[in-house]
């Protein structure tokens, strides 16, 4: 059973230039997402057990986060905001998305488009600009540009465990 996203508890507490690995993370996260989708069917790809989201808006939800808030929170913390945007916790941007008319490899390709021009953006950085910080509401602390990362990294392998779930269970 996994723990909600909503009640990860978070210690920013590594150094700053583990930025590396965690880019790695984030730049790998298409392929993880995809290779878990190969050769499973529409029908088990479009699954809602219980309500919940199906495999597709679990991998639907990462481009449209990349597009819309992690984007904006990179922005920010580059303009020197003090605290970054709040989400938008209703997620009705997946829902509205439509994701489970759609083929899973739009999907992929949205996400694999959206990843790689967020990517675009981090590797313009400096060591530096991994340092700055602002205040993440929700956690109730200040965050770094790279604990973000980090959080989007866990936030990634958060929805590739649910996925295993919703897998395993079909």
């Amino acid at each position: 059973m996994l723990l909600r996203w909503t009640e990860r508890k978070f210690n920013f507490d590594f150094p700053v230039e583990l930025f590396e690995p965690i880019l790695m993370r984030l730049r790998h996260a298409p392929m993880r997402f995809r290779a878990m989708t190969l050769g499973r069917s529409d029908e088990s790809l479009s699954s809602q057990a219980g309500g919940r989201w199906s495999i597709k808006e679990n991998v639907g939800h990462i481009p449209i986060l990349d597009r819309t808030l992690w984007t904006r929170r990179l922005e920010q913390f580059l303009a020197g905001a003090d605290e970054l945007v709040a989400a938008n916790m209703d997620n009705n941007l997946v829902t509205e998305a439509g994701l489970n008319y759609q083929p899973v490899e739009e999907i992929h390709e949205l996400l694999r488009e959206e990843r790689s021009s967020f990517m675009g953006k981090l590797d313009q950085l400096q060591v530096a600009d991994f340092s700055r910080s602002a205040w993440h509401g929700r956690l109730g602390k200040p965050m770094r540009l790279v604990d973000m990362l980090y959080f989007i990294a866990e936030h990634d392998d958060y929805h590739l465990a649910h996925i295993q779930n919703l897998l395993e269970s079909s």
